[in-house]
């Protein structure tokens, strides 16, 4: 699945579940990830990627610092496991 059909895919699902997201990006940041998604009081920082494919050394250095400084940043190459991590991240226990 290309990154945008996938990218589709995650945002309407986050709408269904009532969730907040926005598209990020950051012009003198290169390399954050791609989706900002917000629900319950929990904010998940999520780089999306095409089928088979892996974040950039530099989207894995933003996704770290990310965590580093206490935040959810999370990858995905296919809508499974997208959807796991939001479920993980953020839809309350």
């Amino acid at each position: 699945m290309l990154e945008s059909n996938l990218e589709l895919k995650v945002v309407k699902l986050c709408k269904r579940w009532g969730m907040i997201t926005y598209k990020f990006v950051s012009p003198s940041n290169r390399g954050v990830p791609d989706r900002i998604i917000i629900c319950n009081g929990s904010v998940l920082f999520l780089e999306l990627k095409q089928a088979g494919k892996k974040p950039t050394s530099l989207q894995m250095h933003e996704i770290n610092r990310l965590r580093k400084s206490g935040c959810n940043a999370e990858w995905a190459d296919n809508y499974d496991t997208a959807k796991s991590i939001l479920l993980d991240h953020i839809i309350p226990k």
